[in-house]
């Protein structure tokens, strides 16, 4: 019989771990080396090097795979679908200004960490993109997800390219991204990244969160909820502690590091709004529309809404259509304005975005 050479693929694996994984991984190896040490019976060895390698399988929260052109790759398991269990929840507003937003209690309240800067308006192909809404790519550049057979959407962190430029000069009619505030260096692109297989529902305005229609493509105003299930530290060794009681500490520890960001973005909006030129209103602001006037279905009325999509804080139907917003009744920071034009039948004809950083108490730097 002949031998063949089996070339290995020019990549090197290695483990990433990092905090208890580490330490538990660690431990493990100097067991399985005692174990040696201790025993002379090969049964018992194999015995408790199983358990052992059992709680490393365990420890080991994802691989990283660099390839020979030096990218990396983060490809973590997924548990089947059957047994996912929600960690948190990452709802992400595909419009210009969207919010980006986590929950810690399948979706009953949201904390806002951070909104989008360009929204996506299709989606591109992608071969592995078999089944929709399941998370294709996870990578502290982005995570990548599946909205139908054979085409997906990537969410993106903020990047050095994006850093200071205002949001109307990053618009284009062929993205297939949608780019997000929030840094690579936080959770949401770091330790706390989707796992790939994670699933991923579709929410259309006003509507709850579900599946993907068949032949699904995108819409603006259409929100993307992640359900994503990060495992808890397993302690090595005996606790005190019950499972229960584990998997609180680290759902207050989440919310603890979700709080941190939101306070980070919260306390950052007069620094965004002079890094991109954007004037801090004080005191009354007076919004007037400017309407294209070749416009093939004429504008009968205007609204305002204000941060929420049913918040409709004022209706006109006459020109000039003003508004004059007194925001001293609103908290300082960010709040977004949309303003719509409405045709004869009450259909929205068209709508801009605008977001307004108040700062009425001028108790920020």
């Amino acid at each position: 019989m002949s031998s063949h050479l089996i070339r290995q693929p020019r990549f090197a694996c290695r483990l990433k771990t990092e905090g208890l994984y580490q330490d538990a991984a660690q431990a493990t190896i100097h067991r399985i080396h005692a174990s040696v040490m201790r025993n002379s019976n090969l049964k018992n060895f194999i015995r408790k090097a199983r358990r052992c390698m059992a709680l490393f399988a365990v420890a080991v929260c994802a691989f990283t795979v660099s390839t020979a052109h030096g990218q990396n790759q983060v490809i973590q398991s997924s548990p089947p679908p059957g047994d996912m269990h929600e960690t948190y929840r990452l709802r992400v507003e595909n419009a210009l200004y969207g919010r980006v937003e986590v929950s810690l209690d399948e979706g009953k309240s949201y904390i806002l960490v951070g909104r989008v800067v360009r929204s996506a308006t299709f989606a591109a192909q992608d071969k592995a993109a078999r089944q929709a809404g399941v998370v294709l790519r996870s990578s502290s550049d982005g995570v990548a997800f599946a909205v139908s057979a054979g085409f997906a959407l990537k969410i993106r962190p903020a990047s050095a390219a994006h850093a200071g430029v205002r949001p109307a000069s990053l618009s284009s009619s062929s993205v297939a991204e949608i780019i997000t505030s929030v840094s690579s260096d936080k959770g949401l692109f770091g330790k706390l990244l989707p796992p790939v297989g994670s699933r991923v529902m579709f929410q259309p305005p006003a509507h709850n969160p579900g599946a993907f229609p068949e032949g699904y493509s995108v819409s603006p105003s259409d929100a993307f909820v992640l359900m994503i299930d990060i495992p808890a530290p397993i302690p090595f060794g005996p606790s005190l502690q019950t499972d229960a009681e584990l998997s609180i500490a680290f759902q207050h520890s989440l919310r603890a590091l979700f709080e941190s960001i939101a306070a980070d973005y919260r306390d950052g909006a007069i620094q965004r709004a002079v890094a991109d030129k954007r004037k801090v209103v004080t005191g009354t602001l007076t919004l007037r529309p400017n309407l294209p006037p070749d416009e093939p279905d004429p504008i009968m009325a205007v609204t305002y809404v204000i941060d929420e999509s049913d918040n409709v804080v004022c209706a006109s139907a006459a020109p000039p259509y003003q508004f004059k917003w007194d925001t001293t009744t609103t908290t300082d920071g960010e709040h977004v304005v949309e303003v719509r034009g409405l045709g004869a039948n009450g259909n929205v004809v068209t709508r801009v975005r605008y977001l307004v950083v108040i700062n009425n108490h001028k108790n920020s730097s």
